[in-house]
């Protein structure tokens, strides 16, 4: 266990094929190390092929590789065109919405900007 401060930029270093990649995509999963909701965690891959991003806009990119919220977003697409959906369907239509609403997708456009921002 290890606290830091908010608002600081960390750093993980280390020999390849040590973890590194494997634990921070734990961490912006959130399988492991208890991170609070308020924490915002992202991962971006080294492995990215850019080519397929090349017409989009900085704030795109980021919000596509938000996977969770374009997965549930696709989801709750599919579940709303069900034209008469079943009990187990609108369950899960509910659960999906408010996974939506816990991720704050909604806000996803403004948080991406401020990231970027951030970044400089």
């Amino acid at each position: 266990t290890d606290y830091q401060p908010p608002g600081g930029c960390y750093g993980l270093i280390g020999r390849n094929g040590k973890g590194k990649s494997t634990l921070l995509r734990a961490l912006a999963a959130r399988r492991i190390g208890n991170i609070p909701a308020s924490v915002t965690m992202h991962y971006v891959s080294q492995d990215v092929d850019m080519d397929q991003y090349a017409t989009m806009q900085p704030v795109e990119v980021v919000l596509e590789a938000d996977l969770e919220r374009a997965l549930l977003l696709e989801q709750n697409k599919e579940l709303e065109a069900l034209e008469s959906p079943t009990a187990e369907q609108s369950v899960l239509l509910q659960r999906v919405i408010e996974q939506l609403a816990l991720i704050e997708a909604d806000t996803a456009p403004d948080r991406a900007l401020r990231l970027l921002t951030n970044l400089g």
